[in-house]
């Protein structure tokens, strides 16, 4: 109730809302599967779209996503939802320009594809330890799991 009480009047008092960009095309987790709920409460207060750093390939990829040549400016966090494939580097640039210029990045490294079925683990082609490495961190490519 708490929680309500102060969302709505956030909503009422904030002039601009802002914007959560979903970054996509590298094998990141789904906005509207994977993480429904979380869109569904996060659109409460926030404008969310996905957002395209390359150049789409044809017409049906590029409807998929918002194409930009640069993280939009009104972006005040750039998810990264368990990219499994390479970002280009042209891409990790603009993601890296985006955050020297004062922007917020959450990643959810994704360094270990299982597959529950087979029970096989297998790395994935990330390459987002170079950018966390500027800032000083890093995603193992380890895994633990419990039955």
């Amino acid at each position: 109730m708490e929680y309500q009480i102060t969302s709505d009047i956030l909503k009422l008092t904030r002039t601009q809302t802002k914007n959560i960009a979903w970054l996509s095309g590298h094998g990141e987790k789904s906005l509207w599967q994977d993480f429904s709920a979380i869109n569904q409460e996060l659109s409460k207060q926030y404008k969310v779209d996905t957002l395209d750093l390359k150049n789409a390939k044809d017409e049906k990829e590029k409807n998929k996503a918002i194409e930009y040549q640069t993280v939009p400016e009104n972006t005040a966090v750039l998810v990264i939802a368990g990219a499994n494939q390479k970002i280009a580097d042209t891409e990790l640039n603009k993601i890296d320009d985006y955050f020297n210029q004062g922007g917020s990045v959450l990643v959810l490294a994704n360094q270990i594809a299982v597959n529950p079925q087979f029970m096989t683990a297998t790395s994935t082609a990330s390459n987002l330890n170079a950018l966390l490495e500027k800032c000083g961190a890093r995603a193992d490519k380890a895994l633990a799991y419990d039955l």
